[in-house]
């Protein structure tokens, strides 16, 4: 469980003054991209080849410097060098779960994707004792797992039904 029951808030971010919250993205793209650079051999690959090192990309703005990765590519990367293409930062045995997603693209999901889910929904207003019919597919994509897991460090219930509903067996109720 996640500690989104700490207040009325998920985590300091949600209350922190814009310039701050700039500031703390800024620093925390900076560090992204620092440690893609050092553990990701596609990512390197990309930096060089366009001249560009890490330490030029300190801003939102400075990611312009790099040319698009296109969904494409990303899939002739994979088939070239599998399963990531060369964009894994973790040790393969880190990763939790993998999806394989229309393409096929193949996502290595960390923990931390759960927890961007979690926020969203907690500032949408989810919270312990809701229950939610989670109509995502649990398959051909990680919606389904995602908002599922998301749900549950909210304390919400999850109805896991993905995408055929049986009018016959739900009804919609407010409380």
């Amino acid at each position: 469980m996640s500690d989104v029951n700490q207040g009325e808030f998920f985590d300091e971010l949600e209350i922190m003054p814009p310039e701050k919250r700039e500031h703390y993205f800024n620093q925390k793209l900076s560090q992204t991209v620092d440690y893609a650079y050092r553990h990701a051999p596609a990512v390197r690959e990309i930096f060089d080849r366009t001249k560009v090192s890490p330490s030029q990309i300190r801003v939102v703005k400075d990611l312009e410097k790099l040319p698009i990765t296109r969904k494409t590519d990303l899939i002739e990367l994979q088939k070239t060098k599998p399963p990531y293409g060369g964009f894994l930062a973790i040790p393969p045995e880190d990763v939790e779960r993998i999806f394989i997603s229309p393409g096929p693209i193949y996502e290595p999901l960390h923990g931390s994707s759960v927890k961007w889910f979690a926020k969203s929904f907690h500032a949408a207003g989810f919270r312990k004792g809701d229950i939610v019919l989670n109509t995502f597919t649990y398959h051909m994509s990680p919606a389904g797992i995602l908002f599922h897991e998301a749900l549950g460090d909210c304390g919400v219930t999850a109805i896991a039904i993905g995408t055929d509903i049986p009018k016959s067996r739900f009804k919609p109720c407010m409380t």
